[in-house]
Formats: C-alpha cells, structure tokens, sequence
C-alpha cells in the first residue's frame, strides 16, 4: 500500500511543474505586420503593405498605394538605358510630374532559414509577387496643334525577391532585392487636327528591385 501510495505521489509531482509551464511547440505565435517602404518615395510612390504569418515559414503580404509624380519615367524614356525603346505618343515633361495613380501588390513569402528559431516570419526569405500599376496623366486642353487627352499608363508583372527580415520586438527591418518581367501598356486618345486616334502600345522589360521596408509587429 506504501509502494502504490509513494508512486501517486511522485506523479503528481512531476504533473504539476508540467501543467504550469506546458512544453513549447514547433508552431510559432502568429504575426501581423505594418509596414512602410520609404525608398519607393524618390519614385513617385507611397506605398504601405500588411504581412500576415499563417505559419512559422509562411506568409501573405498585401501592399498598395498611391502614385503622387512619373517624373522618372519621362527620364527614363529619354535616357540611353531605355529597355522599353519607348516610340509612343508624345507625354510632355509637366503631364509626368504631375500624374497620379495607384499601386497594388500581392506576394507569398517563404523563409528559407528562420532566424535563431525565435518566431514566424524572421529571417531569410524568398517571395514570388505580382504587381499592377495604374498611372493617369492629366489632360492637355484644346489648341491648334496635336495633343493628347485621357493618357493613362498599366504597368502589370510578375517578381521574385529575396530578402532578410528581422523583429527586435515591435520593430521590422525587411531589406531585400530581386529581378521579374512586366509590361507596360501606353493607352488612351490622342486628337490631331480634328481627327480622333484610340491609342494602345505595349512595352515587355526586364526589371530589377531593391528596397527596404520599416514596420511595426503585433503579436
């Protein structure tokens, strides 16, 4: 009676420390992140996205934003490096600074290397993305020469970055680079001497991607 009466005893000892401090799993706690991309700024794009964990080495990332100039791309357009070989209507200088738009981005990150196994969404990763960009130019008023009205840009494709992302507690650091395809669609009306053309170009480039986002977690 002792012996079974010594054994309970001992597991329940052994229990309880095991109900108070249960053991850890391989699932990390989910993360949702917010986070802002300031080197798409000298570029004419503000731009947000949320990244949402699903499991220790995956995750969502949704981003958008809002075009505020496409100053660079009449530099580029002009430029000796234009992969474009843009022929299409004539945009002049203040219709690019002046544009506006619309940003949208939707990637799945997969992290290759967690970093120090401390969490979801940290370290190494890689993130196949596609993008869609809406560019309109504002309209040039009626002369006697030709000119353009309803001048609008789409630029859509598809991106593989690879990055590093790291958390010291509520603070992300997501500097990363990468390379896709896209293309560039030139549309909209073009009046000439009373006569009216419906315009539509496309343009295929390479692309090359480097940045570095700030945010914030909430666990």
């Amino acid at each position: 009676m002792k012996q079974v009466s010594l054994a309970i005893a001992l597991l329940a000892a052994t229990s309880v420390p095991a109900l108070a401090d249960p053991p850890k799993t391989a699932d990390a706690p989910v993360r949702t992140m917010l986070k802002f991309n300031p080197l798409l700024l000298p570029s004419g794009e503000f731009n947000m996205s949320v990244e949402q964990s699903i499991m220790r080495n995956l995750s969502i990332e949704v981003a958008g934003g809002f075009i505020f100039t496409d100053y660079w791309e009449e530099v580029n357009n002009n430029s000796d490096f234009n992969f474009t070989n843009y022929t299409g209507p004539y945009i002049n200088d203040h219709r690019y600074e002046t544009a506006t738009g619309w940003t949208f981005r939707a990637g799945v990150k997969y992290y290759i290397k967690n970093l120090n196994n401390k969490g979801a969404a940290q370290g190494f990763y890689m993130e196949p993305l596609f993008m869609l960009k809406r560019v309109y130019y504002p309209d040039v008023p009626p002369n006697n020469v030709t000119y353009f009205n309803d001048a609008r840009k789409t630029v859509y494709g598809g991106q593989i970055l690879f990055g590093f992302q790291a958390i010291a507690g509520k603070f992300v650091l997501d500097p990363y680079l990468g390379f896709g395809i896209r293309n560039k669609n030139y549309s909209g009306t073009q009046y000439d001497n009373g006569l009216v053309y419906n315009y539509s170009q496309n343009y295929f480039a390479p692309t090359f991607q480097m940045g570095m986002k700030l945010g914030v977690s909430f666990q």
